[in-house]
């Protein structure tokens, strides 16, 4: 048995405001459209996938660098 600590990894992410439609698009592209209305963190990942989380489970997982 042994202790594993998860490697950090920095991802780029932007979230929702209900404002920012064109920095959104910009962001993701297309990939936006199925995001948006959401109001939460939209995370890119470094093989160009998406996901969404709330913004309590993002704050919990990342810190701003």
């Amino acid at each position: 048995m042994g202790f594993y600590r998860k490697k950090p990894v920095v991802v780029e992410a932007i979230q929702w405001t209900g404002d920012n439609e064109k920095e959104c698009i910009d962001f993701m592209g297309e990939a936006a459209f199925a995001f948006l209305g959401l109001k939460e963190y939209v995370i890119r990942h470094n093989d160009g996938t998406f996901h969404a989380e709330t913004e309590d489970d993002f704050n919990k997982t990342y810190e701003k660098i």
